[in-house]
């Protein structure tokens, strides 16, 4: 917990096709109000990713959040359907 609320650290893999696989470190975090802790991309890891280190689909990061906020990621995480 933080004052009041429950926090919570995952393990994000993004996917092929996601809306957020076209986004950054900073738009992440500012969109959707949680930390990404550690982004790891071909065998790199980065711990405190730069803000304007792009998010790719097969990238995996650790995000630190609330579950609210997850659910809202998991959804922007999804194949787009066009």
């Amino acid at each position: 917990y933080v004052g009041d609320t429950l926090l919570n650290i995952s393990e994000v893999t993004i996917r092929p096709g996601a809306e957020i696989a076209a986004w950054t470190v900073q738009q992440l975090e500012e969109r959707l109000d949680l930390s990404v802790v550690s982004y790891f991309k071909e065998g790199s890891t980065r711990l405190h990713p730069a803000s304007n280190r792009p998010l790719e689909a097969g990238g995996r990061m650790l995000v630190l959040a609330n579950l609210e906020t997850l659910q809202r990621l998991e959804a922007l995480n999804t194949t787009s359907r066009f």
